[in-house]
């Protein structure tokens, strides 16, 4: 039925046109026995068959930009996605944890780390720039020990733009542009601690909001405020109101802001290292006598990935995400709801929830207003979910290290807790549990076209193994379809942000030879369900049986092609 109120192009396109006219002037007595086909008239047929196609081109697809639904153009989805209160997403920028190891000291000093230094790591953009990652809050310790000491420093992903030119008089209603054809990041959550982006007006910070209008009482008097947008053409504006405060003409504003790979800047552990270029001052001494004075450092790496880099908001993603904060009317009712509410922040990839229905549906009281919940971060570590690494090996010849979560971070539940309070029911009670990894891998043989080399083809697959286990890309409780991965990875239209996966085209045959999971497979055989990990009628933890496998509901699945392996079908 959605189809069918849809305005259809075709029912008014050149060939239509041109019949109709040429019907309608064939039934008049003037031009009844004229040839259409030799005679001048036939231009003037096609000219306004032209303008009537042209026309009813241009309506339809105005009459479908009227409504989110069915909205194809982007400008109009993301106007459309704003008059409902949500506000589409730039590039975000991927966040790393540096593990950061120091001497020179003496125990109990107090250690710093000022924002906005810079550090590049080992791997390379696709303009063979060094991936660089910069600090945007002060990190501040104290010092445990004399001889050694190491601590974290949380960063995001960009190189460090500096605009200090601006003043008031370049405000254009109220709107100050930043320069068009560069990537800026975009930070969604404007609770989290390490923000993207500064604006200081006459040498004075302000604020950043979602929203001139939310806080507007009694109890909220900060007027020095400015939104971060991402507009309908793809340029990143800072926005003022004549609501709060506005820079007067003769204001200056210094921008600080960085610049984003999104996507790729999302690079693996051990990564980044600074290349030697560690800047000296990067760890200061605060304690007296030795206030600012620098301190030796013996390492920077970031033990863990850093991830959660993603591009700019598509039309379908805002279509979706748009819709979703609408329902749920900033309350968290139904599962939808916290599974939105979660994902809106950029420090969590995948999120989900579940409650009395699924826990005790027979009605078992005790279970009665509890909601249950589990996030992937952007990050692992003890900022957000504490893990260890664990070698799992798939065959005497390949094995790897994965992640086991454990706990959550204190901090991090409270940042959630705090979060997600304003927007709970009075009678819920909402409880954390640690998401449980369920990492895959396969053992595939492959023949080649002729012209192919079957090197560059394994790689292709491996990389685009993992690209399917990415974690924006799968979801928790998922049910794990061998044949759908088959069908990802033999796909030459699926491409990632930094990989195109050609050599897949030179693939001749493909075959499975064995699946690997690191949990056991428990396959419930009666009743034709098919298997889960929730059942322990039976186990293994090898298989050669490409069928669906339902995970549990805090269970999330993930893969490395570095845990795969390419064999020559002969």
């Amino acid at each position: 039925m959605a189809d069918e109120l849809i305005p259809s192009y075709l029912e008014g396109d050149f060939t239509t046109w041109k019949a109709k006219l040429t019907e309608e002037l064939q039934a008049s007595d003037i031009f009844r026995d004229l040839n259409y086909e030799g005679s001048n008239i036939s231009i003037l047929i096609e000219l306004l068959s032209y303008l009537g196609d042209f026309t009813t081109y241009f309506i339809n697809k105005v009459a479908k930009n009227v409504y989110m639904d069915t909205a194809d153009v982007y400008e109009c989805v993301h106007r459309l996605g704003r008059q409902i209160g949500y506000e589409p997403k730039g590039a975000r920028s991927a966040r790393a944890t540096l593990t950061v190891t120091v001497s020179g000291f003496n125990g109990g000093d107090i250690l710093k780390v000022a924002p906005w230094q810079e550090i590049e790591s080992t791997e390379e953009d696709e303009d063979g720039n060094p991936i660089t990652f910069t600090t945007t809050t002060t990190t501040s310790v104290i010092a445990a020990s004399a001889s050694s000491f190491s601590f974290d420093v949380e960063t995001r992903q960009g190189v460090l733009k500096e605009y200090t030119d601006y003043v008031g008089e370049d405000l254009v209603d109220n709107i100050l542009l930043l320069p068009t054809g560069t990537i800026f990041a975009y930070d969604e959550n404007l609770e989290d601690d390490y923000p993207v982006i500064e604006v200081k007006v006459n040498g004075t910070p302000w604020s950043r909001v979602s929203d001139f209008y939310d806080e507007m009482s009694g109890l909220y008097d900060e007027n020095d405020v400015y939104m971060f947008r991402y507009d309908k053409y793809g340029y990143y504006i800072i926005e003022f109101s004549t609501a709060r405060n506005v820079p007067a003409n003769n204001d200056e504003i210094e921008v600080k802001v960085l610049e984003s790979l999104g996507s790729g800047g999302n690079v693996g552990a051990g990564i980044i290292t600074g290349n030697n270029n560690i800047p000296s001052t990067f760890v200061l001494n605060y304690s007296p006598p030795n206030q600012g004075q620098p301190v030796s450092i013996i390492s920077i790496t970031n033990t863990l990935v850093a991830g959660g880099g993603l591009i700019a908001e598509t039309s379908t993603e805002i279509k979706e995400n748009a819709k979703a904060q609408i329902h749920a009317q900033n309350r968290n009712v139904t599962k939808s709801d916290y599974i939105t509410s979660l994902e809106s922040r950029s420090d969590v990839i995948k999120a989900t929830a579940w409650g009395e229905q699924e826990i005790a549906p027979s009605g078992n009281i005790l279970e009665y207003n509890r909601v249950y919940m589990s996030v992937i971060p952007d990050n692992w570590g003890t900022s957000t979910i504490n893990v260890s690494a664990a070698r799992w090996t798939v065959t005497p010849s390949i094995s790897g290290y994965i992640y086991i979560p454990h706990t959550y971070a204190s901090v991090y539940e409270n940042t959630l807790s705090e979060f997600i309070e304003p927007r709970k029911m009075l009678c819920a009670r909402e409880i954390y549990e640690i998401p449980e990894l369920v990492n895959f891998a396969m053992i595939f043989g492959i023949r080649m076209k002729r012209g192919y080399e079957f090197l560059d083809a394994a790689t292709a697959i491996k990389n685009k193994y993992s690209y399917y286990f990415e974690a924006q890309n799968r979801k928790f409780a998922e049910i794990i379809n061998h044949l759908n991965i088959i069908e990802f990875i033999l796909d030459p239209s699926i491409e990632s942000a930094t990989d195109s996966f050609t050599d897949i085209e030179g693939i001749q045959n493909f075959v499975v030879r064995e699946i690997y999971s690191s949990v056991n497979i428990y396959e419930s055989n009666n009743m034709e369900l098919f298997p889960q990990y929730i059942d322990d009628e039976y186990a293994v933890t090898v298989d050669n049986k490409l069928r669906r496998i339902q995970l549990g509901k805090k269970q999330f699945p993930a893969g490395s092609g570095d845990l795969c392996i390419v064999q020559v079908e002969l």
